[in-house]
This record gives structure tokens, C-alpha cells and sequence, in this order.
């Protein structure tokens, strides 16, 4: 008998590759590191678009585990998605001061969204 892989697993170790992230992006920002940060900052989003289409589903391809949650559970995926919207403004934020190359401004909006 093989192993099988656990989606729930799979999408709880996705988390902790973003939390994994996001403290190296803190200590990044603490150091004013803007090269080391964007480097890291454009991987993380890379997963996260990858993540995102495994909770999301990708339409056409498939439904992702948020559709398969509610069809077994309704109304059950609402607290897990309450934080999304609040997280992509954050991350538009910091792709923002990104661009402009303000260590600051980076370092100021990652601070406000390491609770993630």
C-alpha cells in the first residue's frame, strides 16, 4: 500500500510556506535589504498564485478544496477566505513600494501584514 497525498495537508504545509516566507521577508525588510526582498517577494507571489488556484479552483480545469468544502459543508469556507481580500490589498501595497524601490514604504506595509 502506497502513501496518498492528504489535500488538506498539502494546503495546511502551503501555509507554512508563506509563513516561512514571510518571517525571511521580515528579517529582509529589518535589514533594508530591497534586492534580497524583491527577489524572495516575486517567488512568494509565484506560490501564492499556484496556492491560490488549489483553494480557488481554475475554471475550466477544475474546482479547487474551497467548492469541494462547501459542497460537503455549506457556509464552512467563509472564515477561511475572510482574511483574503484584506491580504491581496496588503500585497498590492507592497508590490507598489516595490516598484517605486522605498525600503521604507516596503518595510512599513510588510510589518502591517506579518500577522498573516
Amino acid at each position: 500500500m502506497s502513501a496518498k497525498p492528504q489535500v488538506f495537508a498539502i494546503m495546511r504545509n502551503g501555509h507554512e510556506v508563506i509563513r516561512g516566507a514571510s518571517r525571511d521577508l521580515h528579517a529582509l525588510a529589518e535589514q533594508g535589504d530591497a534586492k534580497a526582498f524583491a527577489a524572495l517577494w516575486k517567488e512568494l507571489q509565484q506560490w501564492e498564485k499556484l496556492h491560490a488556484q488549489m483553494e480557488d479552483g481554475v475554471q475550466g480545469q477544475g474546482i479547487g478544496m474551497f467548492a469541494v468544502l462547501e459542497s460537503k459543508f455549506p457556509g464552512c469556507t467563509k472564515p477561511l477566505q475572510s482574511n483574503h481580500p484584506e491580504l491581496e490589498a496588503k500585497a498590492g501595497l507592497l508590490q507598489q513600494a516595490l516598484v517605486t524601490g522605498d525600503v521604507a514604504q516596503v518595510s512599513t506595509g510588510f510589518h502591517e501584514s506579518d500577522d498573516c
